[in-house]
């Protein structure tokens, strides 16, 4: 019986249609179309603000950034 190893820490983000319809006043399937069409640039702001964040909290918990940054 193999023991599966833990799930690595990591934190997500995701969006469905049901955000789209709080933010606009679209019916479901123009939502999903528009999540469709746009699903690569949102993905792209998530990540570029995630960085932002997670440098911002580091430098607020005192930590010391790498001159080398390890981005795997």
């Amino acid at each position: 019986m193999a023991i599966d190893a833990p799930a690595p820490t990591k934190a997500t983000c995701t969006f469905v249609i049901e955000d789209v319809l709080d933010m606009f006043n679209i019916t479901e399937a123009e939502a999903e179309e528009w999540l469709q069409n746009n699903r690569r640039r949102v993905e792209d702001r998530m990540c570029e603000r995630g960085w932002e964040v997670i440098e911002t909290l580091g430098w607020m918990d005192g930590l010391n950034k790498n001159k080398y940054p390890r981005r795997v």
